[in-house]
């Protein structure tokens, strides 16, 4: 139950963090004290990077927390994908190091 509780904290400061930066950006649209000016652009480019890094935090919060599902590749047991010189990647079995046997 405690990682619960830490997920669920973790996901309200980033949506906090979020929000904080969706008001900076609104913040910056409406009052045009800083249009004209490098402050303001560097304003909106920290804003826009707190809110593409948090929502990126969130999803992957969601994701470990297992409240959101991502679609996995299906791979066939006991094999491994070898990308060969051509570029098609073909499948070859696992072979373990220790019974295998070396070719001269």
């Amino acid at each position: 139950m405690k990682s619960r509780e830490n997920y669920v904290q973790l996901a309200v400061l980033c949506g906090v963090l979020i929000l904080l930066s969706i008001v900076g950006i609104v913040s910056y649209e409406t009052s045009g004290l800083l249009r004209k000016d490098p402050d303001g652009i560097l304003l909106l480019a920290i804003c826009i990077f707190t809110g593409t890094l948090f929502s990126i935090q969130i999803l992957l919060l969601a994701r470990s927390a297992g409240w959101l599902k991502f679609r996995q590749k299906r791979r066939v047991p006991g094999t491994t994908g070898i990308k060969a010189a051509n570029g098609k990647v073909t499948l070859q079995e696992r072979t373990d190091p220790e019974t295998a046997i070396a070719t001269p």
